[in-house]
């Protein structure tokens, strides 16, 4: 009875650090913290390497269970990115490339190298697309914008939208994001088309118009600017 009870007392305490562990790099990745995020990671990871309560495979297939941890964790980071209040849109458009990629996977030594990627690029939308700090007029400006972003948007258009004086929402968009909304639509247009040249195979020429851009060459002159190359050289990086 004393071992019995003394078993279950050391499970509990390995369940309890397991959870501790795996809140830790969680709630890194929903303050958008990647150098924690993948740091709290490895150590959850250890831990349960080592731990006596591992996790039983479910089929004998190594590749199935690798693929199916990922599913896990891809899940569990679209949540905890849902936390932060970014808008759904960005979510998902991360959430099904990680799915589609997952499923591409051809050994489980692929399988063990995506878990940072996918850490990294979720503390990045979180870093880009968090709306938590903002009062709710800028909420709702910044999602009008990020939902709109592929039509002509001007601040008068934003203006009429959130029912407020256009002059008003200028500054007050300045106040609380540190920019101008003009170039806060120029950013996110970049912005966007970079999480789709990662996230899909669509041509430049698709994914400028995607993103508010009827000028290919005005689009990438923009891009070279903000990302420093241009966005072939950026799908080129990308592929090696």
């Amino acid at each position: 009875m004393g071992q019995n009870s003394e078993y279950t007392s050391s499970a509990m305490s390995e369940l309890a650090k397991r959870y501790e562990l795996e809140n830790k790099f969680l709630d890194a990745i929903a303050c958008g913290n990647s150098e924690l995020a993948v740091k709290s990671y490895q150590e959850f990871s250890d831990f349960l390497s080592a731990s006596s309560q591992k996790i039983l495979p479910r089929t004998d297939d190594l590749l199935r269970n690798s693929k199916n941890m990922l599913i896990i964790l891809n899940t569990l980071c679209r949540k905890t990115v849902e936390r932060s209040q970014v808008h759904p849109i960005y979510i998902d458009r991360f959430s099904a490339g990680f799915g589609r990629k997952i499923e591409s996977l051809t050994s489980k030594e692929e399988c063990d190298k995506l878990p940072i990627e996918m850490i990294e690029k979720y503390c990045s939308i979180v870093k880009d697309y968090s709306l938590a700090t903002y009062s709710q007029l800028i909420r709702n400006t910044l999602t009008y914008i990020n939902m709109n972003i592929s039509s002509p948007i001007t601040l008068k258009d934003v203006a009429q939208n959130q029912n407020v004086n256009a002059s008003y929402l200028s500054a007050q968009f300045k106040r609380e994001v540190g920019e101008t909304l003009t170039d806060y639509i120029r950013q996110q247009r970049i912005r966007s088309a970079i999480a789709l040249l990662n996230t899909t195979a669509m041509s430049i020429q698709d994914i400028a118009f995607q993103v508010g851009v009827e000028d290919i060459s005005y689009f990438s002159k923009q891009f070279k600017k903000q990302v420093g190359m241009s966005p072939m050289q950026y799908r080129k990086m990308l592929k090696q």
